[in-house]
């Protein structure tokens, strides 16, 4: 479960802000809203509770946002602790890869006001992994932030089947939807994904080995995946020992 923190002066703007998390987050997640520097405080400093992120507006009457934070990274569990901005300066840096990593930006970014749903999404999905990672999610919760042909979009690793590539045009099927991008190769998208979760099979294929239920000879030479969905995707003789290897591993040696 993650927990984020969200304080302006309206709240208007936090129901907007959390409305753009939740519509693009499917994982298990906590908004705590408030417009009032006292009450987000005391949520910061209670035991009880961790924030994995906070987002703070900059200009505020009653306590700058930058001074908020200052108290925030007072207490050790906080140093660390990725915090979002919202100023009307946009600090977006111009020509940057939409996957950035959360070292990119280390502990801090900027949402440009007035606020914009994918600007939420996007800076959000800079962190996910390192939150997940820090949380102890491990790599079947990981979640990646994706800019595809239909626009921007969260995707949990553990929902991704398989992807295939098609005229110079990278699909990623998911167990509810798919995902085009044309400006991405198989390669790249394996590195993005994780060799240890999306691996070649072919050389248009490329699967979830955690999701592959057998695999089944297809004539001389030829060999099928068969995912947890029912569907099927090919291997080929040039990738079948490695992927075979793998499935077993992946299986507990079985």
């Amino acid at each position: 479960m993650i927990t984020i923190l969200i304080l302006t002066e309206k709240l208007s703007t936090n129901e907007k802000i959390a409305a753009s998390i939740i519509g693009g987050f499917s994982g298990g997640i906590t908004i705590v809203s408030t417009t009032e520097p006292e009450e987000a405080e005391f949520v910061y400093r209670s035991e009880k509770q961790t924030v994995d992120l906070f987002i703070l507006q900059v200009n505020m009457q009653k306590r700058s946002g930058f001074k908020i934070a200052e108290s925030i990274r007072q207490a050790e569990k906080y140093r660390n602790t990725p915090i979002l901005f919202i100023t009307p300066l946009s600090y977006n840096m111009v020509g940057f890869h939409p996957l950035a990593t959360y070292r990119s930006y280390e502990k801090h970014n900027f949402i440009a006001a007035p606020v914009e749903r994918l600007d939420v999404q996007g800076k959000l999905g800079l962190y996910l992994d390192k939150i997940l990672e820090t949380r102890g999610s491990g790599t079947e919760d990981r979640v990646l932030f994706l800019e595809h042909d239909r626009g921007q979009t969260f995707v949990a690793v553990s929902d991704i089947l398989y992807a295939e590539v098609c005229r110079k045009q990278v699909t990623l099927y998911c167990r509810e939807d798919c995902y085009m991008f044309k400006r991405m190769s198989l390669c790249e998208l394996e590195k993005m994904i994780g060799e240890e979760r999306l691996l070649r099979c072919h050389k248009s294929f490329a699967v979830n080995i955690k999701v592959v239920t057998a695999i089944r000879e297809d004539g001389r030479r030829n060999w099928k995946a068969v995912l947890e969905t029912g569907r099927e995707c090919p291997v080929s003789q040039t990738f079948y020992s490695e992927f075979r290897r793998k499935f077993i591993e992946n299986r507990g040696g079985k």
